[in-house]
């Protein structure tokens, strides 16, 4: 018994998590964020999400592949006046971001991280 709580703690543990590392991003297909192991994970509306580490929105234009990235969740308070949402986000649901953390560079088949 003693192990299958452990168990359980340990899974339901990054479901708690406000942040989670994704790892190296290749590419985005539609709504999905394709890794570089061929993973792909569901983002709503992904090309709209994607911020930096100053958590500024970065537009989907001027994102460069490859980086690695972080999903951020956040809930969305209702709109009482004093918080402000904007047009596509529903209040009382939750908001999942991309930051990207580090973009790299392919050089001679190796990913080198850019200096900025």
């Amino acid at each position: 018994m003693k192990k299958l709580l452990f168990f359980l703690i340990i899974i339901a543990l990054p479901l708690a998590a406000e942040e989670c590392s994704v790892g190296m991003v290749a590419g985005i297909a539609g709504d999905s964020l394709i890794l570089v192991d061929g993973l792909k994970i569901h983002v709503p509306n992904a090309r709209q999400a994607f911020v930096n580490q100053r958590n500024e929105i970065v537009g989907f234009e001027n994102v460069q592949f490859p980086f690695t990235a972080t999903l951020l969740r956040e809930n969305i308070q209702p709109a009482d006046g004093s918080d402000e949402t904007r047009d596509d986000q529903v209040p009382g649901f939750i908001s999942v971001r991309i930051r990207i953390d580090k973009t790299y560079e392919i050089k001679d088949g190796r990913a080198v991280e850019k200096t900025h």
